[in-house]
């Protein structure tokens, strides 16, 4: 049974999402300086090319708005600004519960670990993106097995990070009997 008598820190999902961050940073930066003027701008599941656009036209939508989906799930002021009960999955089920328990220490540490993961997530979405493209932009060929692998594997991570995170919230991981301490 898991314990919230002291949450454990959420330091390790937030490094991660940081330099999955810098990775993103870094990626966009090659894309700029080393893609064609032409790039792919879809590439369907299967690995072919559904589209293609101007490499300043993709920055121009894929770069800012990668930013502002990655940076932003790690700004505190987002997480203190988000009232507890407009939280997503997997808090929506159980988080009454630990509001009514006034135990929103536990709920909100547990809230930020998961938005620091699904920052960390969309930095690796974006940035396997921008490469497949730049890949096929090139002239070398993304093997048809690599897109669906990527893309499963991040969903796969995300469903473990959902299912993770709404066991620790169920209600009878805690009683009230545990301190409230907090780390």
């Amino acid at each position: 049974m898991a314990s919230t008598s002291s949450p454990r820190s959420n330091r390790w999902a937030a490094t991660a999402a940081g330099a999955l961050l810098a990775v993103l940073v870094v990626t966009i930066l090659w894309f700029a300086a080393y893609a064609p003027e032409t790039v792919p701008s879809h590439i369907g599941i299967d690995g072919t090319i559904d589209g293609r656009s101007s490499k300043s036209g993709l920055l121009f939508v894929v770069g800012p708005l990668a930013l502002l989906i990655s940076g932003g799930l790690l700004l505190a002021p987002l997480h203190e600004a988000i009232p507890l009960h407009a939280w997503p999955a997997p808090f929506v089920f159980n988080g009454a519960f630990w509001i009514a328990e006034d135990r929103t220490d536990f709920l909100r540490k547990e809230m930020i670990e998961y938005l620091h993961i699904l920052s960390g997530l969309s930095s690796a979405l974006f940035s396997s993106a921008l490469w497949m493209s730049w890949f096929e932009s090139t002239g070398r060929t993304v093997p048809s097995t690599i897109p669906p692998m990527v893309f499963a594997s991040l969903a796969a991570l995300l469903a473990a990070a959902t299912v993770r995170h709404y066991l620790r919230l169920r209600p009878s991981e805690w009683s009230p009997d545990e301190s409230t301490e907090s780390d």
